[in-house]
């Protein structure tokens, strides 16, 4: 199962910390330290733009109503997201293997079969 990052490595670092961590030399001025902070290694790989929808801006307001900025509150539902479709996809697998494993079959014929016998005792 993939591992899904829920925090930056860096959190809480302060910016020494970060550059002898990432190995970034110091910085010489504000716009230095600014670009460190801001465009160093911790900051994403990818910029992505969308146009969003009605529910869509609905359910970025929500997450940051949570005290998240965008760029926090979209990273946050992709990772989420994510996650999800990762839980289901290992379920749909494990559906598919018991499906196709001929034991768990008579087993679950064998259970299905005990509870059809058993649900015709009950009162109408």
């Amino acid at each position: 199962m993939a591992h899904w990052p829920t925090a930056s490595p860096y959190a809480g670092l302060t910016a020494r910390a970060r550059r002898q961590r990432c190995a970034v030399p110091a910085p010489v001025s504000t716009s230095d330290v600014y670009y460190t902070l801001c465009y160093g290694p911790v900051m994403a790989s990818r910029v992505v733009r969308a146009r969003l929808d009605p529910a869509s801006e609905t359910a970025l307001s929500l997450l940051m109503r949570e005290g998240r900025n965008e760029s926090d509150a979209v990273r946050t539902a992709l990772v989420e997201a994510g996650r999800r479709r990762m839980q289901r996809s290992v379920l749909a697998e494990e559906v598919t293997r018991l499906a196709q494993d001929p034991r768990d079959r008579l087993e679950r014929d064998a259970v299905m079969a005990d509870m059809d016998a058993a649900g015709t005792d009950w009162p109408a």
